[in-house]
């Protein structure tokens, strides 16, 4: 950018001054008429005639100087996008809410419980406890033939007439117990038949079922091989040996019972049962 120079007042006179100078001695001739003496006449005379009268007779007037400045200012102009900012709700205050506790499930006792075979060798002298019975042939804990120990249960009864006094049907005890979860567990059940007749006719059984319902399994049956023309045969002590794996870790309930089919009253029949154990 140029830059123009600015004269002060006094710098204005100085320069007048050295005007006048120069125009004193570049000084222009002026014509004026003179009257020589003694004709009367005017002669013509040249006369210098500063300039400088001239330029007093001139007016002088200073013009302003305008000086421009231009000053520069720099503005910054930050440009961007606002993005508004979420403002988040107040966390709400936490209140005590009062909460129902559900009452625990209650299960029977007797669920909660393994359940053992008990008095399997009847040394208590009665079925209880462990054991019921039921049936139209008679049934009793007896003395007289155990196998081991004072006491075996009796199913029937040796006093029968055996010619056509004997009643039709069965003698049973039976007892609910838990088969144990581990191993291959069995049942056994020592016994001994007494009979009149064959295997076809009258028996010793043992059957299984589930508990609390469900359909009962023969697993066991045993009676005389031989007819022997009306007279008794003994078996002596026989175990029954019955897998239990179909059960493992389940309630059980098994039926030990005496059956008697003649239905004309002949040939009796009868059984001692001891022992009866679950083997692991």
């Amino acid at each position: 950018m140029k830059s123009r120079r600015v004269f002060s007042g006094s710098q204005s006179l100085a320069a007048m001054a050295a005007v006048a100078v120069l125009i004193a001695m570049f000084a222009l001739p002026v014509s004026q008429a003179e009257v020589v003496p003694g004709t009367g006449a005017a002669a013509p005379t040249t006369t210098f005639v500063s300039s400088l009268t001239q330029f007093k007779a001139m007016t002088w007037t200073p013009t302003a100087t305008v000086t421009t400045t231009a000053t520069i200012t720099t503005t910054e102009t930050v440009t961007g996008t606002v993005t508004p900012v979420e403002t988040l709700p107040p966390s709400p205050t936490p209140t005590s809410t009062a909460t129902s506790t559900p009452a625990p499930a209650r299960i029977p006792l007797v669920m909660l419980q393994r359940q053992h075979l008990q008095n399997g060798g009847f040394e208590s002298g009665a079925f209880a406890p462990g054991w019921s019975d039921s049936g139209e042939l008679a049934r009793m804990v007896s003395d007289t033939h155990p196998y081991i120990g004072d006491h075996a249960a009796l199913l029937g009864d040796p006093g029968y007439d055996t010619n056509g006094g004997c009643p039709f049907g069965r003698a049973t005890i039976q007892q609910t117990f838990d088969v144990p979860r581990e191993g291959h567990p069995m049942l056994q059940v020592w016994f001994r038949l007494y009979s009149y007749d064959t295997k076809d006719f009258d028996y010793f059984a043992i059957d299984i079922a589930p508990w609390p319902v469900g359909p009962a399994e023969r697993v066991f049956r045993y009676g005389s091989p031989y007819w022997l023309n009306g007279n008794l045969w003994n078996s002596g002590w026989i175990p029954a040996t019955i897998p239990l794996d179909d059960y493992v870790g389940k309630r059980i309930t098994i039926r030990l019972y005496n059956a008697m089919t003649n239905d004309d009253g002949y040939y009796n029949t009868w059984t001692y049962v001891d022992e009866v154990v679950v083997v692991p």
